[in-house]
């Protein structure tokens, strides 16, 4: 990793000058034997040291005269660098550590081993369990059920003994009515047990009979209202004025 970064002079001499670190130490000073020489008066002889460490670098100050600074903070000791930091050596020399982009392309890849591929064992086929055989069944294993006859429908009334022609007119009527003969009734025979059914009234009856209260309310409220009527003409003297034309007394005497 040490040889993808590289120092660029921003200010002072020979500005845009790269000089690729490839090197574990590199010497930065105004010395001819310097790595990185410097040609300036601010420059000290033996100035300051790039040191690789960590896949990086760290600049170190060397005891310079007037100062190295990294990003306008003065140097004590070392100073780890990172792509795009600004060192200033004293007030006018400045250099630019940068990440060489281009070194990193052209550097083959480190060969590996492919990945292996792991492969799954296949997952257990579920065995199902054997079906029981059950023996085949035939038609005239088991008799069949006798069929019944379709009971009538509970809805559907019975129909009525079928007559005679010759059969009297009251007769049939009374068949049809279910008219029980009182000759035929036996007196020392038992009662039946149990409520005895009677014939449901007719709603004619009780309609005639609310008619016949509502005109007996409505005669009894008209004769309470002639009386009330009467007593008001007696109250206030008013017979000749209601009267007048039925009342003897009432009428004019013509001379």
């Amino acid at each position: 990793m040490a040889n993808h970064f590289s120092l660029v002079i921003q200010a002072g001499p020979n500005p845009g000058q790269r000089t690729p670190l490839s090197k574990e130490n590199l010497l930065i000073g105004r010395d001819p034997s310097s790595d990185l020489h410097i040609q300036d008066i601010e420059v000290s002889r033996r100035h300051a040291r790039l040191i690789a460490q960590s896949g990086g670098f760290v600049l170190e100050d060397l005891g310079s005269t007037n100062g190295t600074f990294v990003n306008g903070e003065r140097v004590h000791g070392v100073s780890v660098l990172r792509p795009g930091d600004e060192i200033r050596l004293g007030e006018v020399v400045t250099l630019r550590y940068e990440l060489d982009l281009n070194s990193l392309e052209t550097t083959p890849p480190s060969p590996s081993a492919p990945p292996r591929r792991s492969v799954a064992p296949p997952p257990p086929t579920a065995s199902l369990p054997p079906l029981e055989e059950r023996p085949a069944r035939h038609a005239f294993d088991a008799p069949a059920a006798p069929l019944r006859p379709a009971a009538p429908p509970a809805s559907q009334a019975p129909l009525p003994p079928p007559t005679r022609p010759d059969e009297p007119i009251a007769v049939r009527m009374a068949a049809q009515r279910d008219f029980v003969d009182p000759l035929d009734i036996d007196p020392y025979a038992e009662a039946p047990q149990g409520p005895v059914s009677r014939r449901p009234r007719r709603k004619g009856m009780r309609l005639s009979r609310n008619a016949m209260l509502g005109c007996g309310g409505l005669v009894l409220l008209g004769l309470c209202g002639l009386i009330a009527f009467l007593f008001y003409v007696d109250a206030n003297s008013l017979w000749c004025d209601v009267f007048g034309g039925l009342i003897a007394a009432c009428r004019p005497i013509v001379p």
